[in-house]
């Protein structure tokens, strides 16, 4: 019997101290964390280590959370399905990828966005708290800024770089009125 009590106790405290891993469908999106210096832990805008704090080759979600600036520039890839974990995210800049949807709602303390140079046809913010979203798409020449109005809602100010006239008709606005 006093085996078996050992024995439990083990099991129970090995347990206790793994961490749920986060799975990334996207491999592109898990290389860049797992493998790159996407994370600033100094608060400089550069990223200075990776997000796989442990080096087990895995996040979990302790690390996410311990994750306020991610930067994955240019890594291919095409899907961030599992960044609504990295809840502290303030900073995420997603520029150069393969996007064509991006989801970030939930995201509650998410700050500054740019998502620029992917082919995004669908963003999602749900009830947002940014302060600037920034996207590009090179295709067409059009940059979008989107920015809070006094109504907590984005406008999205699409400035073709061969008209420079700033004519609201090219204004859009998303969110709850």
């Amino acid at each position: 019997m006093r085996t078996l009590m050992v024995v439990l106790f083990v099991l129970a405290f090995r347990f206790v101290g793994n961490a749920q891993i986060i799975n990334f469908p996207d491999a592109n999106f898990k290389n860049a964390l797992v493998n790159t210096k996407c994370v600033d832990t100094d608060n400089d805008g550069y990223g200075d280590a990776d997000a796989d704090f442990n080096n087990d080759g895995e996040v979990d979600l302790d690390e996410a959370l311990k994750v306020d600036s991610l930067y994955l520039i240019g890594r291919q890839i095409k899907n961030l399905e599992g960044i609504h974990n990295f809840e502290s995210l303030k900073l995420l800049d997603c520029i150069f990828n393969e996007l064509t949807s991006l989801n970030v709602q939930g995201l509650e303390n998410l700050l500054e966005l740019d998502c620029s140079l992917n082919n995004l046809t669908l963003l999602n913010a749900g009830e947002f708290s940014m302060d600037i979203i920034t996207y590009n798409n090179n295709n067409n020449n059009n940059n979008f800024i989107i920015d809070k109005n006094n109504n907590n809602n984005f406008i999205i100010d699409s400035n073709n770089n061969n008209n420079n006239n700033n004519n609201n008709n090219n204004n859009y606005i998303i969110g709850n009125n």
